[in-house]
């Protein structure tokens, strides 16, 4: 088992939720009961009975302490009952009591029969302590390696005497870093040891030592035993436990748990959306047929909900970021597929964070904009800016894949949401934009949600108002007139099938396209 020196674990899911969705995962054969059984006993072995039943915490919801949180890190690995346990700086972030409580934690766990290897950098004496060999390393080769109770003596014989009161991990640390000093006068000042170490290398010195000899033809031996003549190269592949339909069942079941208790930014979404509805829905209430307003104040409404559909589309950008530590860590120690993770992720988190709030933006707006009374008008209408929103979110995702700072992905889409606008048909008429620019036009995803809804709603209106060169003549202007003006075909039904299909199409590319991403992410160092 590898522990990372990060916490990696879902925030909204209590301690045993998570355990519990560890060995639903890498568990291979043990029944319901078995499984539960086997988080139990994981958590009486790390003390953490009291805080089972609590959530691990986020930035909006209060969790467990560091330590607790730290030790049920350790236990996701310890489900699956590893015979060497691997971390990476596991007092990282922890205070100097908890530090110690996690190390004793570990010393318990290796005298049960486990070996426990780790990083750690500059621990207190108590925790020194606990240790019982030792891997001083200093740009990449070995200073030592062995017992603890033999490294002051080893290097006693070097002539690097430990003060009596110094802390033996600090004492190492200093002599180390000033090794690697090249000139005497870089050593520091009044150390007494300075003249010794412009003298002696300590990798070299290691190197020819008589426990670095004895160490390799341990290793030899174990060598021949184990592979024969020759290192038995393999590539790394992960075995999965559990089938792809099993897996999608517990990705899908953590998801609906997280957005459930995440509410916060859900219900502020949403409530965002009907009030922001509600007061474009006031500004261009029941929209008239005149020919002075009533076509321009149609244009404007249409324009501003297919673009809050599309920069709406940005808060699910920042979840997918902020996510991504824990699926790489989770898909390279072999919880699940990537396939199972992305699909997962778009039917229950992804998809619902756009359906329910472009469902409330659409009713709200259409009959308060006195659009066309027709409930078949009416779906397209919500059909058009749910495939405007999914479109933007396919095309945010699929760059903030590449990036793991949320402000970066945040300001490339931005930019590119932009340069839609300009493109969607209401500030130019995009005719008449030279070539080769013009073929931008069909990039835009906020073009092909106004076409389509301008098509619905200007096909059998007709504007009425007085003429501007008599006013007592009365002059009518058709909206299919302003359609063939804009350059937009109304005439068949794929004139307007063809904007939702390409919006369709512009969601499937650039989710295949995060999708290839992922599997291409390097999850292995």
């Amino acid at each position: 088992g590898y522990v990372v020196q990060d916490d990696v674990v879902m925030g909204t899911l209590t301690v045993r939720e998570n355990l519990q969705f560890s060995a639903n995962l890498r568990l291979r054969g043990p029944q319901r009961a078995e499984r539960r059984s086997r988080v139990n006993r994981v958590i009486a072995e790390l003390g953490l009975e009291k805080c089972a039943d609590t959530f691990i915490g986020t930035q909006l919801l209060k969790g467990v302490s560091g330590g607790e949180r730290k030790r049920c890190n350790i236990g996701m690995e310890l489900i699956t009952q590893p015979s060497i346990l691997f971390l990476d700086e596991p007092t990282t972030g922890l205070d100097s009591t908890t530090a110690y409580n996690v190390m004793c934690l570990l010393k318990g766990l290796s005298e049960k029969g486990r070996t426990i290897i780790f990083s750690i950098h500059q621990p207190r004496f108590s925790i020194y302590q606990l240790f019982d060999k030792l891997h001083l390393m200093s740009k990449g080769s070995t200073v030592y390696h062995g017992n603890t109770q033999d490294v002051l003596p080893y290097f006693s014989n070097l002539g690097l005497e430990c003060d009596e009161f110094n802390n033996p991990p600090d004492f190492f640390l200093d002599i180390i870093l000033k090794n690697e000093k090249s000139l005497p006068g870089q050593l520091g000042e009044n150390y007494e040891d300075a003249t010794v170490l412009s003298k002696v290398d300590l990798a070299s010195e290691f190197r020819s030592s008589e426990a670095n000899l004895k160490l390799m033809k341990q290793l030899e031996g174990d060598q021949d035993r184990n592979c024969g003549s020759a290192y038995d190269l393999r590539q790394f592949t992960v075995d999965y436990p559990t089938n792809f339909f099993q897996q999608v069942f517990y990705i899908s079941g953590r998801l609906v748990k997280n957005v459930a208790r995440n509410r916060i930014p859900f219900v502020s979404q949403v409530l965002t959306t009907v009030i922001l509805g509600m007061i474009m829905g006031g500004v261009y209430w029941q929209i008239d047929l005149s020919l002075q307003s009533g076509m321009q104040n149609r244009l404007g409404a249409m324009f501003f909900v297919t673009a809050n559909c599309m920069f709406s589309s940005i808060a699910v950008i920042v979840i997918f970021v902020t996510e991504k530590p824990l699926f790489l860590h989770e898909s390279a120690n072999g919880y699940y597929r990537i396939s199972s993770y992305f699909i997962s992720k778009m039917m229950c988190d992804v998809m619902p964070l756009r359906t329910i709030p472009t469902f409330l933006f659409a009713t709200v707006t259409y009959w308060m904009f006195g659009f066309q009374h027709d409930p078949a008008s009416y779906f397209l209408y919500f059909l058009t800016l749910y495939l405007d929103a999914l479109a933007s979110v396919s095309i945010g995702l699929a760059i903030s894949v590449n990036f793991n700072v949320i402000q970066v992905s945040q300001i490339i889409v931005t930019t590119i949401f932009v340069f839609f606008l300009l493109f969607a048909g209401l500030f130019i008429n995009v005719d008449s934009i030279v070539f080769p620019i013009n073929y931008l036009q069909y990039t835009s995803v906020l073009r092909y949600s106004m076409k389509a809804i301008e098509i619905k709603e200007f096909v059998g209106l007709e504007f009425c108002g007085p003429s501007l060169a008599d006013p007592n003549v009365t002059q009518c202007i058709s909206g299919t007139q302003y359609l063939s003006s804009q350059g937009i075909q109304y005439e068949s039904q794929w004139d307007y099938w063809q904007n939702p299909a390409v919006l369709a199409g512009m969601c499937l590319v650039f989710l295949v396209l995060t999708y290839v991403r992922l599997r291409s992410i390097k999850k292995l160092k």
